[in-house]
């Protein structure tokens, strides 16, 4: 992920921007994030002079991103998967329908339980490559 964005907040280590390219919101149905982007948080781990109103060029480690889709994706489906042609083998007498929901319910389930425990922390947001 590469983005141009404006600072609009710096707390610390976290800093609030907002996109330039506010295109991709224009199917939004909010009117603050059609107009004006949707506030996300990112750090400055390369100690930038940072002021509030500078854009600034984001982008996200493809090591991280590769991560959060295996946390956020993978590891669900993959339970999913396996209760699904696991689930006769412990219960025979399971139907296709009650299989299908109950693989469901343990994607679900899984990604639930991962949101709680998987830390976000500092290292989990993008990072401002540069001042523009």
């Amino acid at each position: 992920m590469t983005e141009i964005a404006r600072v609009v907040a710096i707390d610390g280590k976290r800093i609030q921007v907002a996109p330039l390219d506010v295109d991709v919101c224009l199917a939004c149905s909010n009117d603050k994030c059609r107009s004006q982007g949707s506030v996300f948080t990112v750090c400055n781990w390369r100690r930038l002079p940072i002021v509030v109103g500078n854009e600034v060029r984001v982008a996200a480690p493809a090591g991280r991103q590769f991560l959060q889709g295996i946390l956020a994706m993978g590891i669900p489906l993959l339970s999913a998967v396996l209760t699904y042609v696991l689930l006769p083998q412990w219960l025979p007498a399971v139907g296709d329908g009650l299989r299908a929901g109950l693989a469901i319910a343990v994607c679900l389930l899984t990604a639930a339980v991962i949101t709680r425990v998987a830390p976000i922390g500092d290292e989990g947001f993008a990072e401002i490559t540069e001042i523009l």
